[in-house]
């Protein structure tokens, strides 16, 4: 599983309250697509308010239960899954016109204008084979939508990142080969981001991470294919430590431990699929004429 994070910034500027009316914004969507080894956890969208760029000021959060905005998700013909969130009428009357932010009677914003919102959801990293792994990495983008009360068009915005995922092959060798593979068992550790690895091992033998823990007691403990051979897939690109805890009658644990580091650098190709507008504004943009809004 993972968490995922995007933000923008909502505009809405007035002199005073007749032109803020004027303005008010009457749809405020976002439609976010995770390629095909991705899947929604889904019922657990937070969106988030802040007063600055970093999000250290929060004026408000907003659950799903709130009932100020809406989710839907559906799957595409490809295989990738989409979610769908949407501003209720309860919703952008707070963005609107709320006071949480701006006071005094002369404003130059109303609402959350200049505001940034923070969406954050958790999805799942498939264990089949419609991950990609490796530098190519998965895709997630996000177009946000939204229209005036004083304008007949909808503006986009478009942001995309990709999630990497990288896998592990090692194959456990017993000095004298006479060994019972199925009697050791080796822990992951993530000393990056200080936790110990969960998975699950699936028909094809292979482990693909599902989680982590801080407990070591909790940890999954990895063991070898009859031939030895351990693969893991699902992992981040960070530094582990894998630990030998037990092994066969008569033999003794690795000496020391096996250090992994995996790493990786973003090519700028991965995302020319939006040219030079990765992050930028989309006016009826005929790439998203079918994004409904």
């Amino acid at each position: 599983w993972f968490k995922c994070h995007h933000t923008f910034v909502i505009c809405l500027h007035a002199e005073h309250e007749l032109a803020s009316a004027s303005t008010y914004l009457t749809t405020y969507s976002f439609v976010d697509t995770l390629s095909a080894g991705l899947s929604y956890n889904k019922n657990d969208v937070v969106l988030e308010f802040f007063r600055d760029a970093d999000c250290t000021n929060k004026v408000c959060t907003w659950r799903e239960s709130d009932g100020k905005f809406r989710v839907t998700y559906n799957a595409l013909a490809n295989g990738d899954n989409v979610m769908t969130i949407e501003m209720t009428d309860a919703g952008l009357s707070e963005l609107n016109t709320s006071r949480s932010v701006y006071t005094g009677v002369h404003m130059v914003n109303s609402g959350y204008s200049d505001c940034t919102l923070r969406i954050t959801y958790a999805a799942t990293v498939r264990a089949d084979d419609l991950l990609v792994y490796g530098d190519s990495g998965n895709d997630n983008a996000v177009v946000m939508t939204w229209k005036r009360s004083n304008t007949s068009y909808y503006d986009t915005l478009v942001d995309d990142c990709h999630l990497y995922s990288y896998g592990v092959d090692l194959t456990k060798h017993f000095s004298d080969g006479k060994g019972d593979f199925s009697k050791v068992e080796f822990v992951l550790h993530n000393d990056t981001d200080d936790y110990f690895v969960q998975a699950n091992k699936q028909s094809d033998g292979l482990y693909y991470v599902s989680g982590h823990t801080d407990s070591e007691a909790e940890a999954t403990h990895f063991i070898p294919s009859a031939s030895g051979k351990l693969e893991i897939k699902g992992m981040e690109d960070d530094s582990y430590t894998m630990t030998e805890v037990r092994t066969d009658n008569g033999y003794t644990l690795l000496k020391d431990n096996i250090q992994i580091v995996i790493s990786q650098s973003e090519s700028d190709t991965l995302c020319s699929i939006y040219g030079t507008d990765v992050l930028g504004l989309l006016q009826n943009d005929p790439r998203y004429a079918n994004v409904d809004p």
